[in-house]
């Protein structure tokens, strides 16, 4: 500060025209009153992230600030300038100073663009609901174009086996420059829940209004580059020794508008099992003490299978404007068969037989037609 002044019996102090930075936030004030060990009040006060000293390009401003150390700051009223000009208004606002996972605003990030110009991007606030829910909304400025709204919620309950977010963005921008107009939406979500002991459900999807999505508004340039969007569901259960699970699965191209489609797929799988169960005999040789009983088992107790079977329908469509929809049904079965067998105590002989079926939901025949 310019000037301090402290009472030593009252233990009461100000500043006047001080300044403190906070976790990458530059605070300032007229006027800073110690009022006691953990509280000061301040007067016109500002607060911004800006690299800047003088003349930040975006601050926020409050006539009454009371800042409890390591604890929040108390304003009223807040004005939100861009420069030098006042933007919008608050009554009163509340911001947290606490470390570590807790409510509170969010502080944005200030650039600029040709096209959008001067933008700030990430204001908004982030809300620690519970020991297992949280969500954030956040807000993007562009002095040339417009604004995203941004919002998601984050849930995991371990306890009870699930978890997921849901997370989505509106855009509304009026581009000065090119006289263009956008109103995109996008919607991703995803959830993973354990059912009971053997069972599992998965799901995840994207959802998009406009190919243009990522391509104007992603936040990182593997965003902006991104032009295929995947969704799937599955279903997983343990069926004895055996598997079975259903999905559902769409893989689309935002550039051309291609799209494969899988509704649904069908496994089933069961791993190596005996074919008979063993029934134990006893086979007596020399004398009858039970040392010199051995165990035997008959041939046919080696024989081993294993199965599985997959079923899938599939529908897709070319980059083409006048392609049409294409459509697959398809299944593959396999049946394996082994037998393992032991000679003189040492010699291990192993034979196996694999069968498998290819079926196709449609046929096509075929003709020679000989040369005239």
């Amino acid at each position: 500060g310019e000037k301090m002044e402290y009472n030593f019996a009252t233990e009461r102090g100000r500043v006047l025209r001080g300044r403190t930075e906070f976790e990458g936030g530059k605070y300032s004030g007229e006027q800073i009153k110690r009022v006691d060990e953990k509280t000061l009040n301040v007067s016109n006060g500002s607060f911004s992230t800006c690299d800047l000293e003088e003349n930040p390009h975006f601050h926020f401003r409050s006539r009454k600030m009371k800042i409890i150390v390591n604890d929040k700051i108390i304003a009223k009223p807040i004005v939100f300038y861009f420069g030098k000009v006042p933007l919008a208004i608050l009554p009163f606002g509340w911001f947290p100073l606490q470390t570590g996972r807790h409510s509170g605003l969010i502080v944005p990030r200030y650039g600029q663009s040709t096209l959008e110009g001067r933008y700030i991007r990430g204001l908004g606030y982030y809300w620690a609901t519970n020991d297992y829910v949280d969500a954030q909304a956040t807000v993007d400025f562009f002095d040339r174009a417009g604004w995203v709204l941004n919002g998601s919620t984050r849930y995991n309950h371990r306890l009870k086996n699930f978890s997921g977010s849901i997370s989505g963005a509106y855009t509304r921008q009026d581009f000065q420059l090119t006289d263009r107009k956008e109103r995109f939406w996008r919607l991703n979500v995803s959830h993973s829940q354990q059912l009971g002991v053997r069972s599992r459900l998965s799901v995840a999807g994207s959802f998009y209004s406009s190919s243009n999505f990522n391509r104007y508004l992603g936040g990182s340039r593997e965003e902006q580059l991104a032009q295929r969007i995947t969704s799937n569901a599955t279903y997983s259960t343990n069926i004895g020794s055996g598997s079975f699970s259903v999905n559902l699965s769409e893989s689309k191209d935002l550039k051309n508008g291609s799209f494969q489609r899988t509704l649904p797929r069908v496994s089933l799988n069961f791993g190596q099992r005996q074919l008979f169960n063993s029934q134990k005999k006893t086979k007596r040789k020399g004398a009858t003490t039970p040392s010199n009983n051995t165990e035997e088992r008959p041939w046919y107790e080696n024989l081993y299978y294993s199965y599985s079977s997959t079923g899938e329908y599939n529908l897709s469509r070319g980059a083409d404007s006048g392609a049409t929809t294409q459509t697959v049904g398809r299944a593959n079965h396999s049946l394996s068969l082994s037998l393992n067998s032991r000679y003189f105590g040492w010699l291990t002989l192993g034979q196996s037989l694999p069968l498998t079926s290819d079926w196709f939901d449609r046929t096509r025949s075929y003709s020679v037609v000989e040369d005239m």
